[in-house]
């Protein structure tokens, strides 16, 4: 699951612009057929970031795996820390070159 949430989830717009970063502690629950059942932000970053995070585990293709065997639900805890990072100064400071330009001043680490 955290891989999938590492691959899949991108700041959004408005984190960027509003250069968002923090932690996030959501719970979830898993129902016996597999499916998401509740989703609460616990701390919140804001900027669409954990509604973004509530599609991932949504469509997340093992999401069947994490329900109870008893026939209850399973509940989950994440906690996720979103940074952004100033490109210009990491190009400054890592002598990285950047392909196609840069189009931007800060993205997410």
């Amino acid at each position: 699951l955290i891989n999938e949430i590492i691959n899949k989830l991108h700041y959004s717009a408005v984190a960027i612009e509003n250069r968002l970063q923090g932690h996030s502690i959501i719970s979830f629950e898993v129902d016996e057929n597999g499916k998401l059942a509740s989703f609460i932000r616990i701390e919140s970053v804001g900027g669409g970031l954990e509604e973004r995070l509530k599609v991932i585990i949504e469509r997340f293709s093992f999401l069947n795996s994490l329900k109870a065997e008893n026939g209850s639900t399973s509940k989950y805890y994440l906690s996720l820390s979103f940074n952004l990072i100033n490109i210009n100064h990491e190009i400054q400071s890592t002598g990285i070159i950047p392909i196609g330009g840069n189009m931007f001043d800060f993205i997410q680490k």
